[in-house]
Order: C-alpha cells, then structure tokens, then sequence
C-alpha cells in the first residue's frame, strides 16, 4: 500500500500567471537546491509546491526550513505518484 504524500506549498495565493509560477518555482530551486518543486495547472491556478514528505512530521520539519523565504507557506496533503516517463527522467 502506497502512503499519501504530503507536500509544502510555498505560497498560499495562487498563480494566475505561467510566469509568476515559474519565477517562484526558480527561487525556491536556486535557494532550496535539495527539495523537488512542482508545478501543476488546475484552471485557472498555476500551483507550486515542493517536498516528498512521507510522514507530517517530516513536512512540518521542511515548512519550518522554507519559512523564512517563503513566510505564506501552508501544508497540503497531494497524492503524487510518479509516471513511468518522470522515473527515467530522475535517472
């Protein structure tokens, strides 16, 4: 049985622009090189989160991490399983 994920959103407003989506996508990777960032399209919201946490726990631990750069960060559980295209990419 596979374990939810919980996932760290670094901002709690939504993007209605591709372009603020992505600038916010590149902070977070140029200052948290080490934590995984999404971005996903749920009309009309570009949506960006960061983080595999397993456990709450474990998120709560990356949201005290982020906060000083990203202060409205808010957690969200997602379920995001991998496709067989994104396996071979992370390879």
């Amino acid at each position: 049985r596979r374990h939810p994920r919980s996932t760290l959103f670094p901002y709690t407003t939504l993007f209605r622009s591709r372009d603020g989506a992505f600038a916010a996508k590149a902070l977070f990777e140029e200052t948290y090189p080490d934590v995984k960032v999404y971005v996903d399209y749920e009309i009309p919201y570009f949506i960006v989160s960061a983080g595999n946490c397993l456990t709450k726990e474990e998120a709560i631990m990356l949201k005290g991490r982020v906060s000083a750069t990203f202060p409205k960060a808010f957690l969200k559980q997602l379920k995001r399983e991998k496709s067989p295209i994104s396996n071979l990419l992370d390879q």
